[in-house]
Order: structure tokens, then C-alpha cells, then sequence
């Protein structure tokens, strides 16, 4: 499938990401100092604990409109295929809102990022169906 040309001036000022020095011949766009697929970096368990509590006390969502969910599993497997596609040096993780009959449930998407920063939504891989928590959440 072929990839759809960006429009000139897509980058703004002061937009995060900017075009890299030639590696190899190869263009590659920064987020910072970091080409795309390295950044991010890891928390430690107490970061984590800290943050998933402040959600829980500030959650917005109202229990009459919207499903209560904290978490989503996706499976290894299905996030190797993703990150596996030819072009895809990151992810991108959106967030959405499904209705199922009267209520909303929380998902999460996730697309591949191409070296440039942009979203790879030109594949049909675009990973949603995850199992969310609750109901199906970390036992211990």
C-alpha cells in the first residue's frame, strides 16, 4: 500500500519533531535528541502505583454514561504483527470512546509510527480489541 505524501508545512514551529541528521544515507526525525524508536523510557513500580491511583481519584467519567475501566491486555502476538509491519519504528496510543448499548467503554488504538512521525492508519493493522480490567485484570 502505498503511503500518502505529507503536506508541505505539516511541521509547525516549535513542533517536537524535527528532522535528524543523515544516517545512513537516511533521513531520520527527532523527538528531541531521540530518533523515534527510542523514545520512551521506563517508570519504576512505585511511579506506577502513584499514577494508576491519581486516575482512580480524579477519573471524570460518570458510572451512569461510561464504563469503568482502568486497564487493557493485548496480547504479545498481536503487538509483534503491529510493530512488525515494514516502515514502523514506534507506536502511537489513542484514546477512544466505543459505545455498546447506553454506555461508552474506554479503548485504546494503537498505531504504528513511520521514521517521520507519522501515524501508519494508510495498513489495516490498527490494534483496539483488547480484554479490558475489569474484568480482566493483573490478579494480585
Amino acid at each position: 500500500m502505498e503511503r500518502k505524501k505529507r503536506k508541505k508545512g505539516m511541521y509547525r514551529e516549535g513542533h517536537p519533531y524535527k528532522k535528524g541528521k543523515e544516517q545512513k544515507g537516511r533521513a531520520f526525525h527527532l523527538v528531541g535528541d531521540k530518533p523515534i524508536y527510542e523514545v520512551g523510557g521506563f517508570i519504576s513500580k512505585d511511579e506506577f502505583k502513584e499514577y494508576r491511583a491519581n486516575f482512580k481519584k480524579c477519573n471524570p467519567f460518570k458510572p451512569e454514561q461510561f464504563e469503568n475501566v482502568g486497564g487493557h491486555l493485548f496480547g504479545l502476538g498481536e503487538v509483534m504483527k503491529l510493530i512488525s509491519q515494514p516502515g514502523c519504528h514506534g507506536i502511537r496510543i489513542y484514546y477512544g470512546l466505543k459505545r455498546v448499548k447506553k454506555k461508552f467503554h474506554p479503548q485504546l488504538m494503537i498505531v504504528g509510527v513511520y521514521k517521520d512521525g507519522a501515524d501508519m492508519t494508510d495498513h489495516t493493522l490498527i490494534l483496539d480489541a483488547s480484554m479490558p480490567c475489569p474484568d480482566y485484570c493483573d490478579p494480585t
